[in-house]
């Protein structure tokens, strides 16, 4: 990912472009700038990051790929070479939950466009984000996204 000549670096997004168009704005017309702007989140907020199957997740909803962790996710962003994960562990299991993952996740683009190796550089970096300071989980979760 992000070498110099690769055509994968923009492939996760013009996917989801892809799949949006298809499945919302070919069937669809809409009267004001407002009404397909609102359309669209709710595609995304409701249907696409909560219901939809995902060939990545096995296809599985993020929903319940969320579940077999047991994680609750506030935030995250996929950019071409790493991303931003903001996720709550009741279950004190970041450890065997990034492992599932970072390992499902890579088999599964490596297998989708031939190639081998790992996707992802170096060793995933957490953070600790205290309760204590109100508004701070807020602040992280508008800085990922």
């Amino acid at each position: 990912m992000s070498r110099k000549g690769n055509c994968y670096d923009n492939a996760f997004i013009e996917s989801f472009w892809s799949t949006l168009k298809y499945e919302l704005v070919y069937h669809q017309r809409f009267a004001t700038y407002a009404a397909a702007r609102t359309a669209i989140f709710d595609y995304i907020e409701t249907f696409y990051n909560r219901t939809r199957l995902h060939s990545s997740l096995a296809y599985r909803s993020p929903i319940a790929a969320c579940e077999k962790t047991g994680w609750q996710v506030h935030a995250y962003c996929l950019m071409s070479n790493h991303f931003h994960l903001v996720v709550e562990t009741p279950r004190a299991n970041l450890i065997e939950g990034m492992r599932w993952l970072l390992g499902t996740y890579t088999m599964r683009f490596n297998r989708r466009h031939k190639l081998s190796g790992h996707l992802f550089a170096g060793r995933y970096k957490s953070l600790l984000i205290d309760g204590a300071t109100p508004g701070y989980l807020r602040t992280v979760c508008d800085y990922v996204t």
